[in-house]
């Protein structure tokens, strides 16, 4: 990996022309899972340059030659790039066209550019549920967003902004549940480590993205807060909390089955590139054979682990007649296991069990 660290403009100029070569699979079958795409709902036909246009009319499909385009490129199944190698921007201004027709101004570089560093300050300032109008309103909102576009023009193009072509989505999410974004997510991971380089401490963990939209991904976690939302793997310094590396959790791999060893796989897969660093994770993650694929990348492991790993000896696993708060030590050659006796073990009988329980509560 190279060491060289990008500046911002090096790293937004990276995403957002970067060259798609990936081979897409066109369906010309309509994607029934984003059947609210061809519609518009009342308030967003504010939009039009006349009020008293139709919903129908906001709702019209692409133009004849944006049809034509289309049709060529299902019956060629080729290679697909968009012509100025811009992929966010093409793909906006093509859904934009296809949901206003000739009432979509196209959007350029600068105009996209703009709407992202609204959406950056807007979580700058804590805008967390906030309503956009508020943001804009003359009186209580911040003069920077007036000032960057209006109210109108920000609702709009939240509206068609697309990170792939809607029209051969179908086909690619047969194999991809993250092809909506898939392109633009891989290119904005592989930037990531470009632009930072971690300290000596790096954790492995899941996190929870609250999300209660329709996502065929989209997990329940009843430990976490938020309970519902999308579950992202992360690599991430300990001290400044980068996310140096992330992955999308997408379910079960195609046909149903349980992945196996998922926790190794993940530790290995979000560490590739790093050395000399140590990884901290929890017990989901750790195993002795995890330890020694690690130090052969020249990486050290500290986490919890399981009691019911095999590779512990059950000696360790003895709490009973050990002193409250003791720690016993087990070595080998590459590594150390210590067993924390954190509370006293309980003495109750059998028709105490509920005071027992009770007691422990408190």
């Amino acid at each position: 990996m190279s060491s060289r660290r990008l500046t911002t403009e090096e790293a937004l100029s990276l995403l957002f022309n970067w060259d798609s070569d990936e081979e897409e699979d066109v369906s010309e079958t309509e994607d029934l899972s984003e059947a609210e795409d061809n519609v518009i709902d009342d308030p967003d036909c504010q939009f039009s340059d006349e009020e008293e246009d139709s919903e129908g009319e906001c709702a019209a499909i692409s133009t004849s030659n944006e049809n034509q385009r289309m049709q060529q490129s299902s019956s060629t199944e080729e290679t697909w790039t968009s012509k100025d190698e811009r992929i966010i921007l093409d793909m906006t201004n093509l859904e934009g066209r296809r949901v206003f027709q000739e009432k979509w101004k196209p959007l350029d570089q600068t105009d996209l550019h703009a709407y992202i560093g609204i959406l950056i300050l807007a979580g700058v300032y804590r805008s967390k549920g906030e309503a956009t109008a508020s943001l804009c309103n003359e009186e209580n909102g911040r003069p920077i967003f007036r000032a960057t576009m209006s109210l109108k023009t920000f609702l709009k193009i939240s509206r068609v902004i697309r990170f792939d072509n809607r029209e051969t989505r179908a086909g690619r999410r047969d194999r991809d549940k993250l092809a909506a974004i898939r392109d633009v997510w891989d290119k904005w991971v592989e930037i990531l480590p470009l632009l930072y380089n971690p300290g000596p401490h790096v954790t492995v963990d899941e996190r929870l993205v609250p999300f209660r939209g329709r996502c065929p991904f989209r997990q329940y976690m009843p430990n976490k807060p938020a309970k519902y939302g999308i579950k992202i793997w992360a690599a991430c310094d300990a001290e400044s909390s980068y996310a140096w590396n992330m992955q999308v959790y997408t379910g079960k791999l195609p046909g149903g089955a349980s992945e196996k060893n998922q926790g190794i796989r993940v530790v290995l897969q979000m560490s590739e590139g790093l050395q000399g660093h140590n990884i901290t994770c929890d017990n989901f993650f750790t195993s002795y054979w995890l330890g020694e694929e690690l130090q052969k990348r020249k990486l050290t492991m500290l986490g919890t682990i399981r009691r019911n790993k095999p590779e512990l000896p059950s000696e360790i696993l003895k709490m009973q007649g050990r002193s409250l708060h003791s720690s016993l030590f087990v070595f080998t050659e590459k590594a150390t296991v210590v067993s924390y006796k954190e509370k006293q073990e309980c003495s109750c009988h059998e028709h105490n069990a509920h005071r027992c329980i009770s007691e422990h509560k408190r």
